[in-house]
């Protein structure tokens, strides 16, 4: 029996998940779910007549637009690194290879938390496309992650002021809270170094 798309009222002829879908339409919610957001406005476009398949569009969209969040703030960070920290050195030990400390200054300290939603995996319209991994959100390792990266953004900045050019012994915790009603959990990052001025030993 002949079926239209339910997104764009063409003809179906393939499936996603359990949803017959035109080839175009299947085309984009296969980049969907990979969280490409490129594709998040050719879903603007449309008025899904299915209000299940509707639900799991809105949870991909929403998964794509954190992914394009997280991505464009990877890139702001790791451009302040590069551009203000690109010449101190870090270490996560408590030396430095080929240098000599010839000062420890102080212990320098760097938090960050964000929130996570309770993850799709277990909400029954995604059920079928995602894995089995039980991770807490898409992207929790992205974030946290991201948050290491802030950190020690922070830990850096701490350490130019205290006028030194090296961290030793950089370490990070991670603090995992318990789901609120909402199913949101918060999550606390933190880290530590000793901040040094260290000089590098002549051949």
């Amino acid at each position: 029996m002949k079926m239209d798309c339910p997104i764009c009222g063409k003809y179906a002829d393939k499936y996603f998940m359990k949803y017959q879908v035109c080839q175009n339409c299947s085309d984009n919610l296969n980049k969907l779910r990979e969280h490409d957001y490129t594709v998040c406005e050719y879903f603007d476009n449309y008025s899904v007549s299915s209000d299940e398949l509707k639900s799991t569009i809105d949870v991909l969209l929403s998964e794509a637009e954190e992914k394009r969040e997280i991505d464009e703030e990877r890139e702001k960070i790791e451009r302040t690194l590069q551009e203000k920290f690109d010449n101190l050195l870090v270490s996560t030990v408590g030396t430095l290879e080929g240098y000599t400390i010839e000062k420890y200054v102080d212990i320098v300290f760097g938090t960050y938390s964000f929130s996570t939603v309770y993850s799709s995996l277990f909400r029954d319209a995604v059920k079928p496309l995602t894995s089995d991994s039980g991770s807490l959100n898409a992207f929790s390792d992205e974030k946290i992650d991201l948050a290491k990266d802030e950190v020690l953004a922070r830990i850096m900045e701490k350490t130019l002021e205290l006028d030194a050019n090296a961290i030793i012994g950089i370490h990070f915790d991670i603090q995992v809270g318990h789901f609120d009603k909402d199913k949101v959990m918060h999550v606390i990052v933190s880290g530590s170094g000793t901040a040094v001025q260290a000089k590098r030993k002549e051949m």
